[in-house]
């Protein structure tokens, strides 16, 4: 938005505005933010572009935060802002170093129902001290952004999963991951809230049939979905299709693979066995 535009609408208040997104033409500062909390008294989202540091606090109802944008903001400032704002849901993928938040500012953080971060901010989560546990009882979604690999910041996440969150994880979508990272957390016995997933998507990955053949780990899995996935043997889509007795739903949209050709034979063949009807979805949806 042009300064003179921006100056006018300084003038003007907009009560019934609950959700904005402006950007500038330079970063905003703090004065800026003060100001449209004048003109968006009631806002509930927001995503600032620039400096914010104690000039949010000025929105007296908002809800949902995105401070992805606000590259200047110091962790301090972070830690100031999630002990005055009471919101629902927080992104950051800001931070590329962390230090420890305090036993208050984890509290606030835990009150959050979606929260989004990088894999350095994913610590906040992911440390479970048991002398002083903090438990994310209203979290509904956690959302990891960028490069996802294998880390203690991870590790630690699937081992305390279950403590951290105090109900049943049922759906997980992993994306843009290495065959390693599949093999560690996907496919071991050692991360008992995987018995309770019941909806599993699978981004951007290779193919693995060897995930579905544990039965044992995978016993409350119903959905399962591939998405611009890839596979160099067709014949992992019809052991997938063999190895998932207990799934509802197999689908497997925009894969790549060499030619494949799934008719009737090859669908019967390999729902041998099956107590119900699946719902497969390769290209054209078949029922079975």
């Amino acid at each position: 938005m042009p300064e003179e535009y921006f100056e006018r609408l300084k003038s003007y208040c907009f009560p019934n505005v609950s959700e904005m997104r402006i950007t500038l033409e330079r970063p905003m500062s703090d004065v800026d933010i003060v100001s449209l909390s004048n003109v968006f008294p009631n806002l509930r989202s927001f995503s600032p572009h620039g400096i914010c540091k104690n000039s949010l606090e000025h929105f007296s109802y908002l809800e949902n935060l995105s401070l992805t944008c606000c590259r200047s903001l110091s962790i301090n400032d972070f830690r100031h802002l999630i002990t005055k704002l009471n919101l629902k849901s927080l992104t950051l993928d800001l931070f590329k170093k962390v230090s420890p938040l305090g036993y208050e500012e984890l509290l606030r953080l835990s009150k959050i129902e979606h929260i989004t971060l990088n894999i350095k901010e994913l610590s906040w989560v992911s440390s479970y001290d048991v002398k002083r546990p903090v438990l994310f009882e209203n979290l509904k979604t956690l959302t990891i952004t960028g490069a996802i690999f294998e880390s203690v910041e991870m590790d630690n996440l699937f081992t305390n999963i279950q403590f951290i969150v105090p109900r049943d994880v049922h759906d997980l979508e992993i994306a843009n991951v290495d065959d390693a990272f599949l093999n560690k957390y996907m496919m071991s016995n050692s991360y008992e809230f995987l018995k309770k997933v019941r909806v599993i998507t699978l981004i951007n990955v290779r193919i693995l049939d060897d995930i579905f053949c544990m039965g044992s780990l995978y016993e409350n899995l119903r959905k399962a979905y591939f998405f611009c996935s890839h596979t160099t043997n067709p014949d992992k889509v019809c052991s997938i299709i063999s190895n998932s007795k207990q799934l509802d739903i197999l689908s497997f949209e925009e894969c790549k693979s060499p030619k494949i050709i799934i008719n009737e034979a090859v669908i019967k063949e390999s729902c041998k066995g099956r107590k119900k009807p699946m719902t497969l979805n390769w290209y054209p949806q078949t029922k079975v």
